[in-house]
């Protein structure tokens, strides 16, 4: 997995991610809010690993976790733990500088997180060998696409995509949704909701936006054929 875009918008941001993924991990249990020391955080569960692919809290803090860096890898047999523990490892510490300093990636298979926490767009990078952090242009929209899934060249369509509707629509989460699941008429399983297989393919479609003070998200289970929204005030002014 997976698709996500990050849109800045003159009240806030957006987020909206496409989870590609096996079905032979079982059905995700719908997001729940949870109380962290005061701090409402909210995210669903993955039924194998335990963990998450995505999170927000009143901090206006928000986590989306890809697989791969990138380059595709080569899996190992085992590994530490899923990779979906890091974001609920992530809300307890102080931010992107103080998570790089003090988690222990080694062991952990290859993964790209992207976020916002403390006003700061970031990604951070593990190949395997050394975790590397990024600070992005919070007024700048952008495109990540999984490198297990997608080539360079797919990445770079996707790109294209992107900058098309960049130009042509407008920004707000409505559009932000059209985008991550209209059909861009290519192969299926290169598609913006993909197919690969009989069992690998789009399960899941989340959006997070921060508008406001507040924070709107929306969980599409395309499995369960669901959709749930939640809303929350934040703590911190943008």
């Amino acid at each position: 997995m997976c698709t996500l875009s990050f849109l800045p918008t003159n009240e806030g941001w957006i987020f909206t991610h496409n989870r590609d993924e096996t079905v032979l991990r079982g059905l995700a249990e719908a997001p729940e809010f949870r109380d962290l020391c005061g701090v409402h955080a909210l995210w669903p569960v993955d039924p194998k690993g335990g963990g998450t692919w995505w999170a927000a809290t009143s901090k206006q803090t928000s986590l989306f976790l890809l697989n791969g860096a990138k380059v595709k890898h080569k899996r190992k047999a085992e590994y530490k733990h899923s990779r979906g523990l890091l974001i609920p490892a992530f809300l307890f510490h102080q931010g992107a500088e103080d998570f790089l300093s003090h988690y222990q990636f080694e062991d952990l298979e290859e993964f790209t997180l992207v976020g916002i926490d403390n006003n700061k767009l970031f990604e951070i990078i593990w190949d395997g060998k050394v975790p590397e952090l990024n600070f992005l242009p919070l007024n700048e929209a952008k495109i990540w696409s999984s490198c297990t899934l997608y080539p360079p060249e797919r990445q770079e369509q996707r790109r294209a995509w992107f900058t098309e509707f960049l130009a042509s629509r407008p920004l707000n989460a409505e559009e932000a949704m059209h985008f991550h699941t209209q059909p861009k008429g290519v192969e299926p399983e290169f598609e913006i909701v993909m197919q690969r297989n009989s069992h690998l393919r789009t399960v899941a479609i989340s959006q997070v936006e921060c508008k406001d003070n507040q924070l709107s998200t929306t969980y599409k289970d395309l499995e369960k054929q669901t959709t749930s929204e939640y809303s929350f005030k934040t703590q911190n002014a943008l």
